[in-house]
């Protein structure tokens, strides 16, 4: 039976996605720890219902270089099989222990077209969202709106306050607006031409 609930797509540009403080947390904790242990990456990958809720789902990294990260085809598919219903598998998720949120050279060069990329920053305590998309004979990364949803926090007295955001970068993208990143040259931004 084909599933006919409504799909969140990749290629609208008016997507955004929502990652709940809950998940940014548990994402931030584990990458945090093993930044500490050994400087290794945390992976998975993640899926989205219809309104853009973001839930993920922690893999083994088979990677034993620090900085690295790599994941098992068959876990993955052993994994991508306990996804709700309802939700979409959206991409692959991992942390950079020392640098910026931002794809390199290598995560763009072995991304699928299909599938974004959730890369988490230890250093800088935020997470980006980004596409890869061919842009002529070059991969490109194109960064995609990504929210952190606030928790409420019950303070002694019994109100609800809620807890501040963490420090996120959010990009609008619009025609025109969005940022590029080579696979040649990650510290070169491109804007988009229209």
């Amino acid at each position: 039976m084909k599933d006919l609930s409504p799909r969140v797509r990749l290629d609208a540009t008016n997507t955004s996605f929502l990652l709940p403080y809950r998940e940014w947390r548990r994402l931030y904790r584990r990458a945090y720890n093993a930044q500490q242990l050994n400087h290794s990456e945390v992976c998975g990958f993640f899926s989205a219902d219809s309104n853009g809720h973001i839930s993920l789902e922690f893999l083994t990294n088979r990677s034993d270089r620090p900085g690295h990260f790599e994941l098992s085809s068959e876990e993955l598919t052993r994994a991508r099989r306990n996804v709700d219903v309802s939700a979409r598998l959206i991409g692959i998720f991992h942390s950079h222990p020392l640098s910026e949120a931002v794809p390199g050279p290598a995560d763009i060069k072995n991304s699928s077209y299909k599938l974004a990329s959730l890369i988490c920053d230890v250093c800088g305590r935020c997470a980006r969202l980004w596409r890869i998309e061919r842009k002529g004979r070059r991969k490109v990364a194109t960064e995609l709106r990504l929210e952190i949803q606030r928790s409420w926090r019950i303070t002694k007295d019994g109100r609800r306050n809620r807890l501040p955001p963490p420090r996120l970068s959010i990009v609008r993208v619009l025609a025109g607006d969005a940022e590029h990143f080579h696979a040649d040259s990650s510290l070169s931004v491109h804007t988009r031409e229209s």
